[in-house]
């Protein structure tokens, strides 16, 4: 079968193109189009749930994109920053040192790790590692020098010195030497090596720099130096946890969402351009294009005079012809309604832990923030066992002589405290009972306790005020040695019935 031949009546090339560029011209027209960021202006580009949930499969290799991801977000959010900020702030870290029995230098020993722990400054020491944990999910730290003079070093990350595995029950920690190229300068390299002398050293960075072979990558740290901390782990033997603010982060990202929303929305209503119609389309006379541009210049001038004397606070009156149209297009509102962030507030709140009616007192009462501190102060708790038993326990070890070894050992107070007004209802009844008034004047503000001693013993034994300012007499001080009562009435006054009552013949009767 002869192949049908198709005519499409073009003679030349030439016309062809003409053909196909007439067609180009035409699909272009109706595709044209033009981009503009006047509604973006004010909205930032955040991370997005994408990569969240690239660095969620695998925390421990992106364990320092998370701790990124949480600084970022504790500067730039609410919620996230006053979680660290109570987690730093609520613990009174008060302690005792307690021990199972008592040596022959008992007062010694601890006198001695008093003095050791107001060296390192623990207090401040405590709240950065509460901190640091919190944000990483893991701290790892080592305690230098000797006995006399011990002092702590905290890693900046887990991802170079993070725990390995569990020796005798307790963790290892690895150092990896790559990491030093990665951290440090030259300047910075030295102060390092000498800090973790002789535990870390030049010799072993060499020794890799020139190998580069797996076993002299990681340089293994004295296991009764090194202390781990870690928090939201599900397995004994996970080295590395999670961040506190993590299970938050994908509804922070969704409130910001909508909080672009709402700045879109903001712009175009402050973008609105009012359109001003020149032109009758009814009356061809009138028409845009039959009118004269000195017609139409005077018209527009007319408007923007009116509209740009409105900016003083004058009611602007401008008289058009009718064959102009003055018109402000009506932008809806409705993405600036509060109510759209009750739900996702809430979401951020149960994810990090800490409820609106504890922050500013909204969202709820005094029970429930109460509540919600007292299930805080548990989950601090938590942390403060871990800091006793690895960080704490191993400094005691190292200052106190090798027969105390986990002998002495340091407990924090982790209850709620009592309120002001608590205290000094409980130590007023004590007080009332004869036990001593010092703790009481102690807790009320302003009032030193030997100034109020030496003013008390100046009242009673110089002045002898007690003797001189006798109160009134009132039903609390009043005895009957003072004629207090009705008076009694002789017996020859005396009725029937009181003679019965004051001899009891009544009960006999």
């Amino acid at each position: 079968m002869a192949e049908e031949i198709v005519d499409y009546n073009i003679e030349t090339e030439d016309e062809f193109e003409k053909q196909l560029n007439a067609y180009n011209d035409f699909i272009e027209a109706f595709i044209e189009n033009f981009q503009t960021d006047l509604y973006a202006s004010g909205i930032i580009n955040h991370i997005t749930p994408e990569d969240l949930q690239k660095y969620f499969r695998n925390p421990d290799k992106n364990v320092e994109m998370l701790s990124k991801v949480t600084e970022y977000f504790y500067i730039s959010t609410g919620e996230v920053h006053m979680l660290f900020e109570l987690l730093e702030s609520l613990p009174t870290l008060k302690y005792k040192i307690e021990s199972w029995d008592q040596p022959d230098n008992h007062e010694k020993h601890i006198a001695m790790i008093n003095k050791t722990l107001h060296k390192v400054k623990h207090k401040r020491l405590t709240r950065d590692v509460l901190k640091q944990t919190a944000a990483d999910g893991t701290l790892v730290g080592i305690w230098l020098g000797n006995k006399n003079n011990i002092y702590p070093y905290i890693f900046d990350s887990p991802k170079y010195a993070f725990p390995a595995y569990r020796k005798n029950g307790e963790w290892v920690v690895h150092f990896d030497l790559e990491y030093i190229d990665k951290r440090f300068k030259e300047f910075g390299k030295k102060v390092f090596f000498e800090n973790l002398s002789p535990y870390i050293t030049e010799q072993h960075y060499q020794r890799y720099m020139k190998t580069r072979s797996e076993e002299d990558q990681y340089v293994e740290l004295p296991q009764n130096r090194t202390f781990v901390v870690n928090t939201h782990t599900l397995k004994r033997n996970q080295g590395l946890g999670t961040g506190w603010a993590n299970s938050a982060l994908f509804d922070i990202l969704h409130k910001r969402k909508l909080k672009n929303v709402e700045q879109s929305i903001a712009n175009k209503i402050i973008n609105a351009i009012a359109i001003l119609t020149i032109g009758s389309e009814k009356n061809e006379k009138y028409a845009n294009l039959a009118l004269g541009k000195s017609v139409k210049r005077k018209v527009l001038a007319g408007v923007k005079k009116a509209l740009e004397k409105s900016k003083d606070g004058n009611v602007p009156v401008v008289g058009i012809p009718e064959f102009a149209k003055l018109e402000f297009p009506d932008v809806k509102a409705d993405g600036l309604d509060g109510k759209k962030f009750d739900h996702v507030n809430l979401d951020i709140q149960t994810g990090i832990g800490v409820s609106s009616a504890m922050i500013n007192g909204t969202s709820g009462n005094s029970a429930t923030s109460r509540l919600n501190l007292d299930v805080l102060y548990k989950r601090i708790g938590v942390l403060l066992e871990n800091i006793e038993t690895d960080m704490y326990q191993k400094m005691i070890n190292l200052i106190l002589p090798k027969g105390q070894k986990d002998n002495y050992y340091l407990v924090y107070d982790k209850q709620q405290p009592l309120t002001t007004k608590e205290k000094v209802d409980i130590l007023s009844k004590l007080n009332d009972k004869g036990w001593s008034v010092k703790a009481l004047v102690d807790n009320i503000s302003d009032i030193n306790w030997e100034n109020y001693l030496e003013q008390t013993l100046y009242e009673t034994e110089e002045l002898k005020l007690q003797s001189r300012l006798i109160p009134y007499k009132s039903t609390h001080t009043i005895s009957s040695n003072d004629g207090a009562g009705a008076p009694e009435k002789p017996d020859d006054e005396l009725s029937d019935e009181g003679e019965k009552t004051r001899t009891g013949d009544k009960n006999n009767i």
